[in-house]
Formats: structure tokens, C-alpha cells, sequence
């Protein structure tokens, strides 16, 4: 795969970005499809990393030939923004490439088209690392993680799937392909259940939900999380969701979730399809998810 695009110009795509061109070692051509608001002067991406050492890489920016040539496309931007970034590339797409979607929660993949979910690869990115965005293409990297990757949609291709795998461990370790990617999925949407909306409404950092007072409320929300999952054929555990909640948020501690930035800078945060889409789930079943639809409504009236 010679041809990679990189779809989103926040943290999470730039830091993609800039480590998959600093670890270009096979001629391949990476490039940044860029919004409206890109700053045309800027002629590199600037990275400082966790050992505190900034570098920058060159910003090839994209065309509608990078996006016709592509083999590999890795979609980075808002959940909100999935759907209308696919159907602005579309008439470019080769049916070939196999699309990655990084994003997060759940219910993206219910706004694509059949059409298009039967004709394109799709798979799912799901990542720990923390990252910020300092300037339009200058981020810090602030903290260590890994990534799984799993296919949602298409025919499998084991030796292709090998070589996403080794394409994107190459440039940001460690990335492990899930068979079984819908468990992930379902994990983080818990940790992020609690933990996003959590800080963005008593506008605190990561490490402080584990106080004592909001764990009755982090039991509800995971209570009701578990309780659906097992309506969508998906087994979790209560206690084990709660451990792994409370570990993210110590790993975590001086974080700020992404939720929480996006309502201090006034800017649409994902909660329609984080407790947002564990509401619809509860309606289709027809379970009352009080905790996760109150925390939907009231991040909902901040942003």
C-alpha cells in the first residue's frame, strides 16, 4: 500500500500523519486532506513528542488525485463528521481502498448507505494515546498508548489486513488487530460513557471521577450500559467495566477528555453517539436508561 490519505487535521490525524511520514521508509506517499480553514502558508507538521523533542515533517497536502490513488485511508474527525466527510470523497473513492474510521462512540456506521457500506472496506480504529493540538499543524503528543484495529464491513482479506497492521505499528506502536472488534468498541464506549461526559459537566480532569461521591452515578451508567450490550448480543461485566473505568482515569489523571475541551471552547462535542447512543439503544429496546439519557440531555445544553 504506496498511497496513504489522512482524513482530519485534528490531534489524533496529525499525529497519524506526522509519524507515518517520519517512519516512511518505502517511498510511500502520504498525504493530508485539509478543511476549508487551512492555513495555505503552513508548510509542515510539528510534533513534540513525549520525551519532549519537537520535529516537524512536510505537509503534502491533498487533491483529488491523493484521494483517487489511495489505498489507504484513515478517517479522523469528529463522529458528526463521518458520514459527510465519506460522502464528499466518494466521487473520487477507488472501490479498492480500504477505509479505516477513527472516531468516538457508536451508531457512525448506521448513517452510511448500503450502497456504500457493500462496495468500500471499512474498519474501525480505536486508539489510547493522548494528543493535543497546540496550533492548526502543531501538536503535543501527551501520552503513551496503543491501538486496536478490526474490520466492521466488506470482504476479509487476512493478507491485507496484515499489512494495516504492520503499516500503522510501523509508525505509532503498538496497534493489534481484534477479530472481534465489536468488544472493543463497546469498552471504550463505556469508559467514555463516564469519563466524558463526567468531566465536561463538573469541569474537572480525568483523575478526579474517581472521587467517591460520583460513583453511585458511574455504577448506574455502567448498569445500564451492560444491561443493552447484552440486547446487542454482547457480553460485558459490570465489575470489570468499573475497574477499567477508574484505571483509565488514573492512567489518565491531569488529562482533560476531548468532551471536556470541545464544551470549554464552545465547539458540538460526540455526546450523541456516546450516552446519546446508548439512549436510542435503550428506546429501541425499550429500557429506561435515566442515568446515560440525563448526562445526554445535559451535555447537550452545555454545548
Amino acid at each position: 500500500m504506496k498511497n496513504i490519505l489522512i482524513v482530519g487535521q485534528g490531534a489524533i490525524g496529525l499525529l497519524w500523519y506526522y509519524h507515518l511520514v517520519k517512519t516512511n521508509s518505502d517511498n510511500k506517499e502520504v498525504t493530508l486532506l485539509t478543511s476549508q480553514s487551512d492555513n495555505q502558508l503552513a508548510q509542515q507538521v510539528s510534533c513534540t513528542l513525549l520525551s519532549g523533542v519537537k520535529n516537524s515533517v512536510p505537509l503534502h497536502r491533498a487533491n483529488n488525485n491523493s484521494i483517487k490513488n489511495a489505498e489507504l485511508i484513515l478517517i479522523c474527525v469528529k463522529s458528526f463528521q463521518v458520514a459527510d466527510v465519506l460522502k464528499q470523497i466518494q466521487p473520487q473513492l477507488n472501490s479498492q481502498a480500504k477505509i479505516i474510521l477513527s472516531h468516538n462512540g457508536m451508531g457512525v456506521i448506521d448513517e452510511l448507505t448500503s450502497d456504500f457500506i457493500s462496495q468500500q472496506r471499512l474498519f474501525t480504529l480505536l486508539t489510547t494515546h493522548g494528543c493535543k493540538r497546540e496550533a492548526s499543524f502543531d501538536i503535543t503528543h501527551t501520552g503513551s498508548g496503543n491501538s486496536d484495529i478490526g474490520q466492521l464491513c466488506g470482504d476479509n482479506d487476512t493478507v491485507s489486513n496484515q499489512q494495516i497492521v504492520k503499516i500503522l505499528d510501523n509508525a505509532l506502536s503498538s496497534v493489534y488487530w481484534q477479530d472481534n472488534i465489536i468488544i472493543k468498541q463497546w469498552t471504550k464506549l463505556a469508559i467514555n460513557c463516564v469519563i466524558n461526559p463526567l468531566t465536561s459537566l463538573y469541569n474537572c480532569i480525568n483523575g478526579e471521577i474517581s472521587k467517591l461521591e460520583y460513583q453511585p452515578l458511574i455504577k448506574q451508567l455502567l448498569n445500564e450500559i451492560v444491561t443493552l450490550a447484552k440486547c446487542e448480543n454482547i457480553t460485558l461485566t459490570e465489575d470489570s467495566l468499573y475497574m477499567t473505568v477508574l484505571d483509565v482515569a488514573d492512567k489518565t489523571y491531569q488529562n482533560s477528555s476531548s468532551m471536556r475541551c470541545d464544551v470549554l471552547a464552545g465547539k458540538p462535542t460526540e455526546i450523541d453517539y456516546i450516552n446519546g447512543y446508548i439512549h436510542r439503544l435503550g428506546k429501541k429496546w425499550n429500557i429506561a436508561t435515566p442515568a446515560n439519557s440525563q448526562l445526554w440531555q445535559q451535555i447537550k445544553n452545555l454545548s
